[in-house]
């Protein structure tokens, strides 16, 4: 048998509520997580990660590599 992991990544601008729980109604009982970037103006939902507008690129990168790896979404990957 082989498992499969299949990873949608999508930038969304001046995305809200609404549109986080249309993913996750979309998405099925798959996981989603949501990566903030700039501004985090959510009232129900939680980054998981929160990037400031000065975090750098590599910075970034590396944060959200270490959460796809901690919950062992990706164990071992390159990018």
């Amino acid at each position: 048998m082989i498992d499969a992991v299949v990873i949608f990544i999508t930038a969304i601008d001046a995305e809200d509520d609404y549109d986080i729980a249309t993913l996750k109604l979309l998405n099925g009982s798959s996981e989603i997580l949501v990566v903030s970037v700039r501004r985090n103006d959510f009232e129900h939902t939680t980054p998981d990660p929160h990037l400031d507008e000065f975090t750098g690129i590599a910075e970034g990168v590396e944060t959200i590599a270490e959460l796809l790896a901690s919950g062992e979404i990706i164990e071992d990957f390159q990018i």
